[in-house]
């Protein structure tokens, strides 16, 4: 009996036992169970944020993709529009440039009178006294304002030149279009050029060229040379060449003077330059090859040296004289001054 409740005891504490286990075995599993539940709803909340932000980067994407269409529709329209403007623009450069083309040739046909008719040389940008009139009338100022026209026509003609290549330039990049282009319609304008200052036969080409570049350097190069040259040289009026003042003469004209009016005509035409120079220039050119008797008219030479110190002083006292005896004549003799002084400050050494 004793082993029997001893029994029933043991099984019922081994009972608890297990009863106890159990319990705290269910008390375990249901805080793993609490701790899985809890991740699986971190995991949830997760996944439902991220499946949030992929709808937000979809609207997002959505709209770039819908902002990226309106850009290339806009761009589509611009480039569109460029277009056009660009067909516009090629049409307006090339109607300019016909233009420009235009108003070349038509600069050079308007001065055909200045590119066909023979250019003077111009010795002395000076005023020259000439045989006509007593010299009271300058003929030599129509040559100087035919030079100038000449030198405004060559520059007019430059400046739609250049801006007819220019014009090319902008209108495309391409090197080879550009050459095509101005060499086609240059060579139209060089002919017509060419053609227009070849009418005159009195001179060629060439010395029209030579003439005008000499005259240009005379007028304007010159005088800038000169002042780097300083005093110790002087310049040959026909050669344009700086040459010792020893070397040098000066030449000018003298008309008769009858005895019942021995001071009619004052000494005019004064230059410096080497003998060969003055004789063979066309300052000079009407006793070249004549023999003028001194009745007629008369050249006078004189070495720089003999003309500052004796000559200068005894044509002055004639000028000065004759202002005295012919006051009316005011104007011929001033001129004969101002030639005076021009030559006579070109040879101060």
């Amino acid at each position: 009996m004793k082993n029997s409740n001893l029994l029933v005891q043991i099984s019922f504490i081994i009972l608890f036992i297990v009863i106890c286990i159990t319990i705290i075995s269910a008390i375990e599993n249901q805080d793993k169970l609490q701790q899985y539940k809890s991740e699986l709803l971190k995991q949830r909340i997760l996944i439902s944020n991220i499946s949030n932000k992929i709808l937000d980067i979809e609207k997002e994407n959505e709209q770039i993709i819908q902002i990226i269409s309106n850009y290339h529709i806009r761009i589509a329209r611009m480039k569109k529009s460029q277009e056009q403007k660009f067909i516009i623009s090629i049409i307006g450069a090339v109607l300019l440039i016909i233009g420009i083309f235009f108003e070349l040739i038509g600069a050079t046909l308007l001065a055909s009178e200045y590119l066909a008719n023979p250019i003077k040389e111009i010795f002395n940008p000076k005023n020259k006294i000439t045989l006509k009139n007593l010299g009271v009338e300058n003929t030599n100022l129509q040559n100087k304002i035919y030079f100038i026209a000449t030198l405004g026509t060559v520059f007019l003609i430059l400046g739609f030149l250049l801006q007819f290549i220019g014009t090319l330039f902008i209108i495309t990049q391409e090197v080879h279009v550009i050459i095509i282009i101005s060499c086609a319609l240059l060579l139209i304008w060089l002919w017509l050029l060419y053609y227009i200052s070849g009418l005159s036969t009195e001179q060629t080409r060439l010395q029209k060229i030579r003439i005008f570049s000499n005259n240009f350097y005379r007028w304007y190069i010159s005088p800038l040379v000169r002042c780097f040259q300083g005093k110790k040289k002087g310049q040959c009026n026909v050669c344009l060449k700086f040459m010792s003042y020893d070397n040098g003469e000066v030449w000018w004209f003298q008309e008769p003077n009858i005895a019942n009016y021995p001071l009619q005509h004052l000494p005019y035409n004064f230059n410096f330059g080497h003998a060969k120079c003055l004789e063979n220039s066309a300052i000079y050119s009407i006793i070249k090859g004549k023999k003028l008797s001194p009745d007629k008219l008369k050249l006078e030479k004189s070495n720089v040296s003999d003309f500052q110190n004796l000559k200068i002083k005894e044509i002055r006292e004639m000028i000065e004289t004759y202002k005295k005896k012919y006051p009316e004549m005011i104007i011929y003799s001033n001129k004969i001054t101002e030639e005076i002084n021009n030559i006579e400050k070109s040879l101060k050494i």
